[in-house]
């Protein structure tokens, strides 16, 4: 089983030991160093533009084949987007869920600083619907 990842960061290695242990994967497959460019600075402003994303779409269309998994996270619009696509390819899309945990601690002065420590507890597949 191939995992393509289509996120703005490195799999952690609880992620990889999941993938390997949970899903069977055996090999991994990140975007190259100017697509992942690309993945991970979305304009925020206006319409999202998927013209640019378009090369990432043919990086993954000629490399993955029905049944593998695609792990998608990122813009909302962008990610909704590559998971439609993965469906109609025949990909399984998955995204990490993580437990967040929150910190708070007061400081001189009136300071505060804020700590938002993520934790990644599983994978899942992106769910279809009713209407999927």
């Amino acid at each position: 089983m191939t995992l393509f990842v289509l996120m703005s960061h490195r799999l952690g290695e609880d992620q990889v030991k999941e993938a390997r242990g949970c899903w069977g994967v055996q090999s991994f497959h990140h975007l190259p160093e100017e697509l992942q460019a690309t993945w991970s600075r979305v304009d925020p402003a206006g319409p999202l533009n998927i013209e640019p994303f378009r090369p990432i779409l043919a990086w993954l269309e000629g490399r993955a084949v029905p049944g593998d998994l695609v792990l998608v996270q990122g813009e909302y619009g962008l990610t909704v987007f590559f998971v439609l696509a993965c469906w109609r390819l025949g990909l399984r899309p998955l995204y990490a869920a993580s437990e967040r945990v929150y910190e708070e601690e007061r400081g001189p002065n009136g300071t505060i600083l804020r700590r938002h420590c993520f934790r990644h507890v599983n994978f899942r597949e992106y769910l279809r619907g009713e209407n999927g």
